[in-house]
């Protein structure tokens, strides 16, 4: 069963549920356990991921001014990814963070280049979740290699580039 995905922008619901399908399918998480959340989102472009849905609940502003808690009905899902994208302003150039090592710098062309490139990084990090492993120095504590994830988003966003053009 593929990937739960709930849509909460403006953007065409079986559009984005394509494109994020693609992006898990490509990477061999594409579960029924995960729930993919797309947000409109005033930063940018952003995501995260979540080992746990249960514990996790948005606010989000209602049309009356006030703000209202929703908790996420995930159904069969135990994992949670949230991506936020804006409303508009592409293209728009990739942002990394400071580290040694950078994947190729790339632009953003469009939304669905940015929703493909995050679903793939954010599924990246649900792959090193489930192949944790002890560190090498032997302590138990595991954790995400975000330049890893950047390679995966880079390189899901150049076949969906290529797939498309074919």
């Amino acid at each position: 069963m593929p990937v739960q995905v709930e849509n909460q922008t403006d953007y065409p619901t079986r559009e984005v549920e394509r494109l994020v399908r693609f992006a898990h399918r490509e990477l061999e998480v594409n579960t029924a356990d995960i729930l993919v959340r797309v947000k409109t989102s005033t930063n940018g472009v952003r995501g995260r991921y979540y080992n746990t849905v249960r514990l996790h609940r948005t606010v989000v502003g209602d049309y009356w001014g006030g703000w209202k808690e929703i908790r996420p009905d995930a159904g069969s899902a135990t994992h949670l990814i949230t991506i936020g994208l804006p409303a508009r302003n592409f293209p728009r150039s990739v942002h990394y963070y400071a580290r040694r090592e950078t994947p190729p710098a790339d632009i953003w062309h469009s939304w669905q280049e940015a929703l493909v490139w995050v679903a793939a990084h954010e599924a990246n990090h649900h792959w090193q979740w489930l192949n944790r492993r002890r560190r090498a120095s032997g302590k138990r504590r595991w954790q995400f290699v975000e330049s890893e994830c950047d390679f995966a988003g880079y390189r899901i966003l150049k076949r969906w580039r290529e797939r498309r053009k074919a």
